[in-house]
């Protein structure tokens, strides 16, 4: 997640599923000036992560 040019920072953690295993949820704190989109965040970390690594969910926070 990292990696992506207009993210600073970020935290991945399992949150709960229906299913029963956890999901993975991201909390990405943007660059400066910057405003990825949680889909576009997601597509990135899609392109580059094993299926069962890309986040579910992406939430875009001030700061961690």
């Amino acid at each position: 997640v990292n990696e992506h040019p207009a993210v600073l920072e970020s935290a991945a953690f399992g949150v709960p599923s229906e299913l029963g295993e956890d999901e993975v949820k991201v909390a990405v704190v943007p660059r400066r000036g910057a405003g990825p989109e949680p889909a576009e965040v997601a597509e990135h970390c899609r392109e580059r992560l094993p299926a069962f690594m890309v986040p579910r969910y992406v939430e875009i926070v001030e700061d961690l």
